[in-house]
This record gives C-alpha cells, sequence and structure tokens, in this order.
C-alpha cells in the first residue's frame, strides 16, 4: 500500500507536467509495485531523516516498528513509527544532487513538520574525538555558500529540551563533495573554511528545507579523527566503489591479494562504523522523544 500511495503520487505530479526527471524515472521503478489504495493521510510523517549512506542508519532501523521500504531512482525510502511518532527516511546515496533531490522527494510526499539531516562526519581538528556528537550552527559550502542553523527546541508533552543539551556539541561545519582522506588535507579544510568537522551532504538537505520552509535540523555523529589516516589501498578500492558494484568489487578482491592484512583494516573500519552509527541512533531516538506528540491525525479506525 506504501508503494501504491508513492507510484501515485508521483504519477500525478508528472500528469500536473511537473518537469523532473526524479518523479517520472521513480514512478516507473514503482509501477509494478502498486496495488491497492492508501490515504494521504496514512503516509505523512511526524519527522522526515535524510541520510546519505546505509551504515548511517541501520542501528536506528532497529528500533522502529512497522518499517517498510521502497525504492526508486537511486532512492531508498523506509517509513516507520518509534512509540506513535512516524517517521520517514530517504537514503540518498553520495552521487551529485542526491541528497537535494531526495530531501526534495520526502518533504514533498511525507510532508514532515520537521527535517532531520543526520549521519556521520571527519572531524578538521584533533580536538573532536571520535564517537562525539555535533548539532552544526553553522553550514558552509566549499563554494562560499553559508546556512545559518538556530538550535531548535524539541518540544515534549513532558517538557522542553534544548538540542545543544546532553550529549550534543556544537561546531561550524563544512559540506564538500569529496571528505579529505589526510590529516594535512583536513587541517588544510578546516584553516580556509573556519569549520571543525566535514561532511558531504548536509548543506543540500539544509538548503531545500530553507527554500521550503521547513524546520531543519542537523545531527552529526563524528566517524573518523583529524589524524586518521585510512590505507592508500583501501581508500582506493572506497573510490572505485563509488562507480560501480563490479568495480567495488575488483578492487577490494585485488586489495586481498596484494595485502591480506587489509581483511583486518577492513574489519576495524566497519566495527569503527557500527560504533558510530549505535551512537548516532541513540542520539536520534533522544530527539525523536522528546518531539511534540505527532500532528498527523489517526486514521479511522472501521468498525
Amino acid at each position: 500500500m506504501f508503494r501504491s500511495f508513492l507510484f501515485n503520487w508521483l504519477s500525478a505530479q508528472y500528469s500536473r507536467e511537473v518537469k523532473s526527471q526524479l518523479y517520472e524515472a521513480a514512478a516507473e521503478a514503482l509501477r509494478g509495485a502498486a496495488a491497492g489504495s492508501e490515504s494521504e493521510t496514512d503516509v505523512r510523517a511526524d519527522i522526515g531523516l535524510v541520510f546519505a549512506r546505509g551504515a548511517e542508519y541501520g542501528s536506528l532501523l532497529d528500533r522502529l516498528e512497522e518499517a517498510e521500504t521502497t525504492k526508486g531512482n537511486n532512492l531508498k525510502f523506509t517509513r516507520g513509527r518509534y512509540g506513535k511518532t512516524r517517521l520517514a527516511i530517504v537514503e540518498t546515496g553520495d552521487r551529485a544532487g542526491a541528497v537535494r533531490e531526495g530531501t526534495l522527494a520526502l518533504l514533498q510526499v511525507f510532508q514532515p513538520r520537521r527535517v532531520i539531516a543526520a549521519g556521520f562526519a571527519a572531524a578538521l581538528v584533533p580536538e573532536i574525538k571520535r564517537g562525539s556528537l555535533f548539532i552544526p550552527f553553522r553550514i558552509t559550502g566549499s563554494d562560499g555558500t553559508e546556512i545559518s542553523l538556530a538550535p531548535e527546541r524539541l518540544e515534549s508533552p513532558g517538557g522542553a529540551m534544548p538540542a545543544e543539551d546532553g550529549p550534543f556539541e556544537t561546531a561550524p561545519l563544512v559540506s564538500v563533495q569529496t571528505l579529505p582522506a589526510e590529516p594535512d588535507a583536513r587541517s588544510e579544510l578546516a584553516r580556509r573554511t573556519g569549520a571543525a568537522l566535514a561532511d558531504t551532504s548536509a548543506l543540500q538537505a539544509a538548503a531545500v528545507c530553507r527554500e521550503s520552509s521547513a524546520p531543519c535540523l542537523v545531527v552529526k555523529a563524528v566517524a573518523a579523527e583529524q589524524a586518521d589516516r585510512p590505507p592508500a589501498d583501501l581508500r582506493r578500492a572506497a573510490e572505485a566503489g563509488k562507480t560501480s558494484t563490479a568495480r567495488r568489487l575488483g578492487a577490494l578482491f585485488g586489495t586481498f591479494t596484494n595485502r591480506p592484512s587489509s581483511l583486518l583494516d577492513i574489519y576495524k573500519v566497519k566495527e569503527r562504523e557500527l560504533e558510530t552509527a549505535e551512537t548516532l541512533a541513540e542520539a536520534l531516538i533522544r530527539i525523536i522523544a522528546a518531539s511534540a506528540e505527532p500532528a498527523c491525525p489517526e486514521p479511522p479506525q472501521s468498525e
């Protein structure tokens, strides 16, 4: 039913001559999955979340009820609940413009009351350690674009929780197309932009929310420290994987063949990612739980 609604909405957008390849392609991808019907109220979300990679929100998915996932035009949408709060998640991937397209689709399909752009970030200064949680107050881009984010108070029936309270810290963040892999490159990026953190997605999501007048909160967990220096062969394999799955597998096979100990390095990287994802999920659950009661009315129960 969820897929049916998404297909019908995308088809309606296209029939109104909205010239977007995103919606046309996604409608085509979901055409075969359409069955039954679902009302607009049923798919509205209280909170929408934007992630670039699946590794960033796997731990959050484990905590959701009634999770349902569908795909279209290289975007993955997941709808679920945490308690009574309805959540809609979009996983965008790393391709150019994907975060912007995914955030726009999230807002137009699910109409969340607020958006959380979440995920991993890299530290650009040595004082920031892996696993730290940040709510940036300013996001800049490599082209000089800048968005200021006022701290948001998350109202709940039990009171109000300032977003910067508890485990959260705040710092300026820069969004770049590719994260710097070397410590010297991270330090240079910090010097040039004045940022303490770097990611690849927050600016796009925040810009769409600003254009749409949608409240936006950026939440980042630090997955890499300023001094981290991953092995060169693993960096090359990761870059190859952005092109295609076949190239990623080929690059990894070559890495294993030339340096069997790279398996241990990959295990350590994945272990750190899982730990960071768990930390991020706990923080997001705290924010979700502190949010106001859902504004979306429950669908009427049939007698």
